[in-house]
């Protein structure tokens, strides 16, 4: 059975095949049927129901549809508190008090609610956070569905902005973000590749040493990606200077991994003008001390870079530029030679190179001190043979002779501000701007929530389809807000935000503007033939009932017997007994007796019955109760009792035939 599961489950999650998929949902039925195991592999393979409810949702053949309505039905029923348990959405803690939600194990639209609908009694700062949290689970469990790829590029960018937005209170989030781009990085094309390894540098940036938990696993990424002349170097090596700048010198640890890498790029390049040198270049920069034990691996190929010949004068500059700014950080004692004589050379035999091979000497100068002595006599010779003069290092060497100490003297302070100067980079936010509370447009949402000439199903459809965008586009809440894009793109999205959406809004409209909402929700919950939108209602009005922004106005009454005609039998029942404690009328009694019948809770039931009759004496015992409890001997008992005193008692003529 394990082997066959492991096999079936990975056929069942390949979406570029639907004859395989069609296959292994017939095979699943099948070895479901012969063994009888049912119930027990949604505990055993938590991901078994999101690939089947996401085959109902998004598979496009009718076979596999109905074949997945099939393994359903072999598979049987399970809780949906326990589904989340089993997927550690929930931490299961018997001796802690926890409120379920009255939720259906035959509503399937329940199954995507996260544990954050669990939440009780939430405060405004607990609002949103729920928000947030809400905001991040929907676009993750997009971004793990193979079959909505199309979308996940506008996922990436939401969740950058959600982060930005953060700042570093987005450590909360990591995660549950980044196990999840890590994996798609693994799948994705090119093109898509690369745009994943942009963002998460901007994660990195961001979050800062806070990513060191994923580190190997992107470094093992980076490592798997960079190959000899790929398209995504520059890209790569942008991702490995965020990290550096991220970790300062813990950076060190990784280094190993990504050095054969970073040499052969610097002695093997081949892009267009050795633009992933420059840029590999530029990162090296950032390295700083944590070079420290690579330099006898690294200085070689930079100098190489600057004494070649065939080396495009750009290149050379910035190896030059690199020297400079890394002897700054880095002790260059035991590599002087290595580095002044190609330095020579540079003065010597490229002009356009001068200015900056002066500006690498006078570094050097201040790092070596006097061990720069030996090399004076060779400078001087060149300098005066192309006639070049530079100040600072005259004034330098002057001073050398003179046998003062560079360290001490005002005008040269070591180490030189340049450090600080150059680590500024445009592409590493230095803070980020937390983005308040946005205004809602409330005659916009107005506009969309008013009902005019809704005849048929797709006409209503159509009004929550609007209604449930048009929230997302005025909340309030930017995380929210930011998945307006995809919202317009995938239609279920704005379904699994609906009920966060319309609690951020509804908290910042006006009293007339909520009656005027509440009426329309009121005419759309009556419309016959459209559990779609029944159903949204009755979740929202149970979601409202959690938060302390209080419940949904609208009458029990109405949302039990929409809850009955729904077959939302859970819901029914929480209503029908607030509806009970109210007024405890017969039609009440019998539709609680009904729905507890129903829901298999025949004790509390027969209980009820039991209440009437010592606690109610008003209240006439119906015959009927007795069929809803399946009582059938004494329903058909009393009816008999009715005709023989009238035989003409209509009622009793029929419940007998029943």
């Amino acid at each position: 059975m394990k082997e066959l599961m492991s096999i079936l489950l990975e056929m069942l999650g390949d979406a570029s095949a639907p004859e395989k998929r069609g296959a292994a949902l017939c095979t699943l039925g099948q070895l479901v049927g012969a063994t009888g195991h049912v119930i027990k592999p949604y505990t055993e393979y938590p991901v078994l129901l999101d690939i089947l409810i996401n085959l109902l949702k998004t598979e496009q053949h009718s076979f596999i549809r109905r074949e997945t309505i099939r393994v359903l039905g072999l598979l049987g029923a399970l809780d949906p508190y326990r589904h989340k348990i089993n997927r550690g959405q929930i931490d299961f803690q018997p001796e802690a008090p926890v409120l379920i939600p009255f939720s259906d194990k035959n509503d399937d639209s329940n199954m995507d609610l996260t544990s954050s609908e669990m939440l009780v009694n939430m405060s405004s700062s607990t609002l949103e956070e729920y928000y947030l949290a809400m905001s991040i689970a929907t676009l993750m469990k997009i971004i793990k569905d193979p079959t909505l790829s199309q979308h996940h590029t506008m996922v990436v960018h939401a969740v950058t902005f959600i982060f930005k937005s953060l700042g570093i209170k987005c450590v909360t989030y990591i995660s549950q973000v980044l196990p999840c781009l890590l994996n798609v990085v693994r799948t994705a094309d090119v093109s898509f590749r690369e745009y994943l390894f942009q963002q998460l540098a901007q994660l990195i940036s961001i979050v800062k040493q806070h990513i060191r938990n994923y580190l190997d696993d992107i470094c093992n990424l980076i490592k798997e990606f960079w190959t000899p002349n790929c398209q995504i170097e520059s890209t790569l090596i942008l991702l490995v200077e965020h990290i550096a700048v991220a970790l300062s010198g813990e950076f060190k640890v990784y280094l190993p991994k990504l050095m054969p890498q970073i040499l052969r790029v610097l002695n093997h390049d081949v892009s267009k003008d050795r633009q992933v040198t420059v840029k590999l270049l530029e990162a090296l920069m950032k390295f700083g001390n944590n070079l420290d034990d690579y330099m006898h691996l690294i200085l070689p190929p930079i100098v190489k870079l600057f004494d070649a010949q065939d080396c495009p004068t750009a290149v050379s500059k910035q190896a030059l530029e690199t020297v400079d700014y890394l002897a700054d950080v880095l002790d260059f004692s035991d590599f002087t030679s290595r580095i002044i004589h190609p330095l020579v050379r540079t003065l010597d035999g490229n002009p356009e190179l001068r200015a900056t091979a002066m500006e690498t000497l006078v570094s050097l100068v201040l790092q070596l001190g006097r061990k720069f002595n030996i090399f004076i006599p060779l400078l001087a010779k060149v300098m005066a043979k192309h006639k070049i003069q530079h100040v600072k290092y005259e004034l330098l060497i002057c001073k050398l002779q003179n046998d003062t100490t560079l360290a001490d003297d005002s005008d040269f302070k070591m180490p030189r501000n340049r450090l600080k100067a150059k680590s500024r980079d445009p592409s590493l936010p230095s803070e980020t701007i937390m983005i308040q509370r946005l205004k809602v447009a409330s005659g916009d949402l107005q506009y969309a929530w008013t009902i005019t000439r809704r005849v048929s199903k797709d006409d209503w459809l159509e009004w929550l389809r609007k209604l449930s965008i048009e929230l997302l586009k005025q909340s309030p809440i930017p995380a929210l807000r930011s998945c307006l894009s995809l919202a317009q793109t995938y239609s279920q999205f704005p379904r699994d935000l609906f009920n966060a959406t319309f609690v951020s809004c509804w908290t910042e409209l006006s009293e007339p503007m909520q009656k005027e909402l509440i009426e329309s929700l009121r005419q759309a919950l009556m419309v016959p033939e459209i559990p779609e939108i029944t159903q949204t209602i009755l979740n929202l009005a149970e979601f409202m009932e959690h938060c302390d922004k209080g419940p949904l106005p609208l009458e029990p009454q109405l949302l039990g017997e929409r809850a009955i005609y729904c077959r939302a039998y859970a819901k029914a029942l929480h209503y029908k007994e607030a509806e009970f404690q109210q007024n405890a009328s017969s039609h009440v009694v019998e539709a609680l007796i009904s729905i507890n019948n129903k829901l298999q809770q025949k004790e509390a039931a027969e209980g009820l019955l039991q209440f009437v009759m010592q606690r109610n004496c008003d209240m006439q015992i119906q015959v009927r109760w007795y069929e809803k409890l399946h009582n059938w001997d004494k329903a058909l008992g009393l009816y008999q009792e009715r005709l023989l005193v009238n035989n003409n008692d209509e009622d009793a003529l029929l419940g007998q035939m029943r």
